[in-house]
């Protein structure tokens, strides 16, 4: 870090700079302050666990990410996008078929609503009932206060509705 900033320091114009610490000083300053500034205007990030089956025996692992902080409903989409985007690691396989997309996230009195798109019926993903479920606690745990969860997959509710709320 040190080097970069004599190179900096090196290129700008002796008049303007001074004395060499004094400026280092100030120009680690000003990068301390650019950093907090661009956490203050949204840059905050929050960890959120995903679960992904193993591919080798299909237990549920958990993959920590780091997601920016918005609103709650706005946190739960983004959170669901992520989990349909699959794992990082490549020993994990997907939840849900490849091109599964997040519909409506909503949030009434405590319930969290979201419905994905037909694609989570697709192949290549875990058994759906498995995935619904890693889904829900990925979303539990994301969002600890709600009442509820209920998913939908294309406005409609999968295995006759005994399913689809969890506290």
């Amino acid at each position: 870090m040190k080097d970069f900033l004599d190179r900096i320091l090196a290129s700008a114009p002796v008049a303007a700079l001074g004395r060499a610490r004094v400026h280092r000083t100030l120009l680690l300053a000003l990068l301390l302050a650019l950093a907090l500034g661009s956490w203050a205007a949204g840059g905050a990030r929050r960890p959120v666990v995903l679960l992904f089956p193993r591919a080798t025996d299909g237990r549920l692992v958990g993959e920590l990410r780091a997601l920016p902080s918005r609103k709650a409903e706005a946190e739960a989409a983004e959170t669901l996008a992520e989990l349909l985007l699959g794992p990082s690691d490549p020993d994990l396989a997907p939840l849900f078929a490849p091109g599964t997309k997040v519909g409506a996230v909503l949030l009434r009195d405590g319930v969290l609503w979201a419905d994905l798109g037909e694609g989570a019926l697709g192949e290549g993903g875990a058994p759906l009932r498995v995935a619904l479920e890693a889904a829900r606690d990925v979303l539990a745990l994301a969002a600890p206060g709600l009442k509820g969860i209920s998913i939908t997959i294309g406005g409609r509710v999968p295995f006759g509705g005994g399913d689809e709320q969890k506290k």
